[in-house]
């Protein structure tokens, strides 16, 4: 009864007058699994004045899932530069069960394989939502990675991988290469 009124003032509060209040109610819903706000949620990435909330507004969108948010998120995560592109690029990998799975796989591939380390290091964190055995074996590869901070997160991504004999197999390989550096 008590999260179903929490719900119902969420709701309310989407007529709020400030934008600000709107959006928080809107995000609120979507972390919940309810779409109500989800037009609240795509006006906020291009009407916010601070870009914390826009982002916010991205990563909620992809919270929630739902098909409209899709060509917005699609939008943002190929739109070089943007201030929203890497929230983005990690947003809408959840949107992966529905028709768009290639479209989304493919441009996660495609920034894993250029030379952009703070959009890489989100699409690895899809990936690792995406699930898949070939996702996995993206993950793998950017283990031995020359950017520091590439590996590391791939690593850290690697407790979650469904083939654990593979994550140790390449783990090893890290380790090795990494004491060469030091005999």
């Amino acid at each position: 009864a008590l999260r179903t009124q929490r719900i119902g003032i969420l709701r309310a509060a989407l007529n709020h007058p400030e934008a600000d209040s709107k959006f928080l109610a809107a995000e609120g819903l979507a972390l919940a699994g309810h779409p109500d706000g989800i037009q609240v949620l795509l006006t906020s990435i291009d009407l916010l004045a601070a870009l914390v909330y826009r982002q916010r507004a991205v990563l909620a969108l992809g919270q929630l899932a739902h098909p409209r948010a899709f060509d917005q998120l699609l939008l943002l995560a190929k739109h070089e530069g943007h201030d929203l592109q890497e929230q983005a690029v990690e947003a809408i990998v959840h949107l992966k069960s529905g028709p768009h799975a290639e479209v989304i796989f493919n441009r996660l591939k495609q920034i894993v394989k250029a030379d952009a380390p703070g959009l890489k290091l989100h699409a690895l964190t899809g990936l690792r939502w995406f699930n898949s055995p070939e996702a996995w074996g993206l993950i793998r590869e950017q283990v031995t990675s020359p950017d520091w901070q590439i590996p590391i997160h791939a690593i850290g991504l690697l407790k979650h991988d469904v083939d654990p004999d593979a994550a140790v197999k390449v783990l090893r390989l890290r380790l090795k290469t990494e004491s060469q550096y030091y005999l």
